[in-house]
């Protein structure tokens, strides 16, 4: 069976562009909500991917693109195994550390019984 594919025009394009517009104020509004503040991930390559798209999408938000900067001046590479980013015009840092393994490894307790 083929499903018919719907085309993008009059309406169907309108409300797509106003939801690129929303996804735009959400970025806005988040950088408020971190106003002043810190905003931590912990993880390991998937959460450095993450925070990697989520500091596309706050980046986006801000006029002054200058204002944004690595706090230690590393280049935003691979092989770190931390980085903070500082929004400076809202005094706010997204920082990432790497730890793949956030509990302990070890064996399972042995039952008595």
């Amino acid at each position: 069976m083929v499903l018919p594919i719907k085309r993008w025009i009059g309406q169907d394009l309108i409300g797509f562009l106003s939801s690129l517009k929303n996804g735009f104020d959400a970025a806005g509004k988040m950088l408020e909500k971190l106003r002043n503040r810190c905003l931590v991930f912990v993880g390991d390559s998937i959460g450095r991917n993450q925070w990697e798209s989520l500091l596309c999408m706050l980046s986006s938000a801000l006029p002054n693109k200058t204002s944004i900067y690595e706090v230690n001046v590393n280049p935003i590479t691979k092989h770190l195994g931390f980085l903070v980013i500082k929004f400076e015009d809202l005094n706010c840092t997204a920082e990432y550390y790497r730890s793949p393994y956030l509990v302990i490894q070890g064996h399972a307790p042995v039952q008595k019984g």
